[in-house]
């Protein structure tokens, strides 16, 4: 439930990477909540059969529409590619090329979009420990320009 409540706090965010289990997590939990919501829409009388969905429904489907957008433009960021291939989901047969695009493993490191978030940790993590024990300070930029320009080089596997 994290994942899901961590893409809606980046409602509208386009920039950055999406982890695997961030993206699928969220649209698990979004089928979830959308086919509970066409039980209240058939409970309540107003689920459409000719559009499959009901009133509750689209007010859902709208008001989640950009945070599935921006999820899936992060995914494909971390699969080092552009935003603009999420158009694909236009086409009819390319919601399926979309999925299987979003079910590749990350680029390990950083790529063009950013840090993947593993990396981040681990630079939080490593100024967290290396706190001066008399200032009770950490030395945040120098560790963290120094593990961002040795992640690229490190397998992460």
């Amino acid at each position: 439930m994290n994942w899901y409540i961590g893409v809606l706090k980046q409602y509208a965010t386009f920039k950055g990477r999406a982890r695997r289990k961030e993206y699928w997590t969220f649209l698990l939990i979004n089928m979830l909540v959308t086919m509970a919501l066409a039980f209240v829409d058939r409970q309540l009388g107003t689920f459409n059969p000719e559009y499959g969905m009901g009133t509750v429904g689209m007010v859902y489907a709208a008001a989640i529409f950009l945070p599935t957008l921006a999820v899936t433009v992060r995914r494909l960021h971390d699969t080092d590619r552009t935003g603009w291939w999420a158009l694909l989901g236009i086409l009819p047969l390319g919601v399926i090329a979309l999925l299987i695009l979003q079910a590749f493993e990350g680029t390990k490191g950083s790529n063009r979009f950013g840090l993947i978030r593993k990396a981040m940790l681990t630079v939080i993590t490593a100024a967290r420990s290396a706190a001066n024990p008399y200032t009770g300070t950490a030395t945040v930029p120098v560790y963290a320009l120094l593990l961002h320009r040795l992640l690229p080089t490190i397998d992460m596997s």
